[in-house]
């Protein structure tokens, strides 16, 4: 005798040896655990009986004995999870080469979108994140292509940069400061060499005046020559040209004012070149140690 049980799920009728009642099993279609229940066999006939003459009981349909499967009843020694099925996921597939504009406006989203929350979090409560445009998304699209495409330098062109640029650093950090000091070593030295050095008697400040008729006399020439020096004492004479107010100074040698002491005898010449008249009582002059030394001249 075997006892029919419908399943609560998949609504398959199945046929149970009435030896299994009372135990656990198992859908053989849809794995719903269930437990065989206990069967009247006058009322499980009855049924099939009353099933079979009016045909009413179309719902209960029932598969024939030879296909019908057996029940698979494990022994179940937990309790049973129900069934979860998982949805279908997709793993990412990566496109190689170039990314898309989609691609790229997905990742400034994103990335604007972690910024606008450290941004927030950091500032006030108040402050106001730009959402952006999608202008400024194509604009960084672009850049992003463009440093792509942006050529690497090869070994030796990179070697070459690196030659160039410590050829300026030497330039401007050793060579020029090093031209520089060398020049003025040698205008030092050159000015050592070429100097003029006097190695004559000491020589005293003369000075004076000239005026012609009581007006100074401008251009005009002041010459003091020895008046008959020792022959064992070299001649040096000593000169000096009037001012605009008739002042002169004299010069025993080039850059060096004033004249030795001793005898003079004076000559003029006037600025046209034409010599001028000395009175008798001032042509001879002389010029002391210890005196001021300062000639005036009335002509």
């Amino acid at each position: 005798m075997t006892i029919r049980y419908t399943c609560s799920k998949c609504e398959s009728v199945l046929r149970i040896r009435d030896e299994k009642a009372g135990t656990d099993a198992k859908c053989p279609k849809c794995r719903t655990a269930f437990v065989v229940p206990a069967a009247d066999e006058a009322t499980d006939a009855q049924a099939v009986e009353s099933a079979a003459d009016d045909g009413t009981n179309d719902f209960l349909v029932d598969m024939p004995f030879e296909l019908t499967p057996e029940a698979d009843i494990p022994e179940i020694t937990e309790t049973p999870q129900p069934y979860i099925p998982q949805p279908d996921v997709q793993a990412p597939t990566s496109t190689p080469g170039r990314p898309s504009v989609a691609d790229l406006m997905r990742e400034h989203e994103a990335t604007r979108k972690k910024t606008s929350k450290k941004a927030t979090a950091d500032t006030a409560p108040a402050a106001e994140v730009s959402t952006g445009s999608a202008a400024d998304m194509l604009a960084a699209y672009h850049e992003k292509r463009d440093s792509s495409k942006t050529p690497q330098k090869s070994r030796t062109e990179q070697r070459a940069d690196e030659e160039r640029q410590a050829m300026v650093t030497f330039v401007q950090k050793r060579l020029l400061p090093g031209s520089v000091v060398a020049a003025l070593l040698i205008f030092g030295w050159y000015w050592w060499m070429t100097r003029e050095v006097y190695e004559g008697p000491p020589l005293y400040e003369v000075t004076g005046t000239i005026s012609v008729e009581g007006t100074p006399a401008e251009g005009v020439r002041v010459e003091f020559a020895p008046n008959n020096p020792a022959p064992d004492q070299p001649a040096m004479s000593a000169s000096g040209i009037t001012d605009s107010e008739g002042r002169y100074r004299l010069e025993a040698f080039a850059g060096f004012a004033g004249a030795p002491a001793g005898a003079y005898v004076v000559g003029l010449t006037g600025a046209n070149g034409s010599p001028l008249q000395v009175p008798e009582a001032q042509v001879q002059q002389t010029v002391s140690e210890s005196a001021d030394n300062v000639f005036n001249f009335q002509l």
